[in-house]
């Protein structure tokens, strides 16, 4: 068996996310375009850990004053994908819709998911956020791990004091 280094695994992780993104988005242009004579090749969209890494120098400075930031890097239909760091931990929140896969990019968390979100407030259609969550899962992340919540599930993300994490979002809307 052939062992894959941890920075391999991340390039590797990054690629099958991004072949999946693009699987996506063929089938949705597929099932709403009309039939045409001619034909365009699908877009895909590569990125390396290093260009991810030089995005986010943006995101730490607006990070310094909230703890996160994100940006929406491309939308398609039915998905789109983020760029995401926090310097420090996050509250709970619940996506209805939307579910998220991450590709850990660099730093550390500890993921809580499932149980209950306390003090749960609705901040946009869809979405409810809170203080924390109580009768959770909890597992460690680091670079390279991939992770999928599936919409509806409670979930926060726990950094350790001084620790950073950035990592790549997709948002995979899912129908109720």
């Amino acid at each position: 068996m052939h062992h894959i280094g941890r920075p391999h695994l991340l390039d590797f992780a990054l690629s099958a996310l991004l072949v999946c993104a693009n699987a996506l988005y063929t089938q949705a242009s597929e099932n709403s375009a009309s039939v045409s004579t001619t034909s365009t090749p699908s877009p895909v969209d590569v990125y390396t850990p290093e260009q991810l890494r030089a995005m986010s120098t943006e995101l730490i400075s607006k990070a310094a004053v909230s703890g996160a930031a994100s940006k929406t890097l491309v939308q398609y239909p039915g998905h789109y994908t983020m760029l995401a760091y926090r310097n420090r931990s996050g509250g709970a929140e619940q996506h209805a819709n939307f579910a998220d896969t991450f590709v850990i990019i660099e730093g550390a968390a500890i993921l809580q998911s499932g149980g209950t979100i306390l003090r749960p407030a609705v901040s946009a259609p869809g979405e409810v956020r809170g203080d924390a969550l109580e009768a959770f899962n909890e597992r460690s992340l680091h670079a390279g791990d991939i992770v999928h919540i599936p919409a509806g599930t409670p979930h926060l993300l726990k950094l350790e004091q001084n620790a950073t994490l950035l990592y790549f979002v997709m948002k995979v809307q899912e129908v109720p």
